[in-house]
């Protein structure tokens, strides 16, 4: 396992949904560095990969006004140097549109 692989934060599964919610020195976040608490970001990079497992934006699963976070990278959408405020406003505008229990996939 690489030093990056380390500190990857396990994906959040919200019904058919995957929420990733990421932080570290090899992120797009602030501050750039490893090993702190999410709750120590003040931004952290996004990604969302729908029922198909392909990385998507928010309204490809039904959530609107959060896709202006994503950009196209390698034709993925990724949002980077997210406010930590709107990744949780995010999550939670996918619990709502998803419901059921969400759960760290394992």
């Amino acid at each position: 396992m690489t030093s990056k692989e380390q500190h990857l934060r396990e994906p959040e599964r919200i019904g058919d949904v995957l929420l990733s919610v990421q932080a570290s020195e090899y992120h797009y976040c602030s501050p750039k560095i490893t090993g702190l608490n999410i709750e120590e970001y003040s931004m952290v990079e996004v990604v969302i990969r729908g029922p198909n497992r392909k990385l998507c934006r928010p309204s490809d699963i039904g959530v609107d006004g959060f896709d202006h976070l994503f950009q196209e990278y390698a034709t993925s959408p990724v949002a980077t140097f997210v406010k930590l405020a709107d990744a949780k406003r995010l999550r939670k505008a996918i619990i709502e549109i998803k419901g059921g229990e969400t759960n760290p996939q394992s």
